[in-house]
């Protein structure tokens, strides 16, 4: 794969402490790619800038992992299916993460997101029912995130949270930056300077992350 890098558009990641310093942000959004890339070089280098106080990772689902219980969770086997849409070894480097810089890592989403087996990743051409179940899906996610974000955001008036959902959830007009109660940051991945949702081969592209402030669609 061609090497990561940041994009020299929008806030550059030396800068980006201050800019939340100055700007009085309190939500770091990271748009995932779920393993297409080996984003967790990304989010530890960004982590590691900043120093949030909570990691709010997706993947984890309903479960925490707080201060101190690293190692519990490190000590399953790879092999285990964490749930319907994950193995254990799926989440290992997040969590890793999380110990090495000692955040808690916190989930913020349902379990299993609402599926019943992964059968979904298969469905093509779907139909209306189909969509509608889809949307219902995604839009009770999606309150979730929501709950989830602002529950930790009321815990202390100057929190600062670091929050890994999937590049749909932070797609343009998505109700979680509706409803945030905060000013925010977004940090997207650009396929060969392209926001992408679908990527055929990831590999082969030149893969740069743009930072960008509660207004993110505007430099791009």
């Amino acid at each position: 794969m061609k090497n990561i890098k940041f994009s020299e558009m929008g806030i550059s990641i030396d800068n980006l402490k201050d800019y939340i310093q100055k700007m009085k942000i309190r939500v770091v959004f990271f748009s995932e790619t779920h393993r297409m890339i080996p984003e967790t070089v990304i989010q530890k280098k960004i982590i590691e800038k900043i120093s949030p106080d909570y990691f709010l990772y997706e993947l984890l689902e309903e479960e925490e992992i707080l201060r101190g219980e690293y190692d519990k969770f490190l000590e399953r086997n790879d092999s285990e299916d964490f749930s319907i849409i994950s193995k254990v070894s799926d989440l290992k480097p997040t969590v890793e993460i999380a110990k090495k810089l000692n955040i808690p890592l916190i989930g913020c989403d349902i379990k299993d997101m609402l599926r019943i087996n992964t059968k979904f990743r298969e469905r093509e051409n779907l139909t209306p029912n189909e969509i509608e179940e889809e949307n219902n899906i995604m839009k009770k996610r999606e309150e979730r995130q929501i709950k989830s974000i602002n529950k930790i955001l009321g815990k202390k008036p100057k929190v600062l949270v670091f929050v890994s959902l999937g590049a749909y959830h932070l797609r343009k007009n998505s109700p979680v930056f509706k409803a945030i109660k905060s000013e925010y940051v977004l940090i997207r991945p650009l396929f060969n300077g392209k926001e992408i949702y679908e990527v055929d081969n990831p590999l082969a592209c030149n893969v740069s992350y743009i930072i960008t402030g509660s207004k993110p669609w505007q430099i791009n």
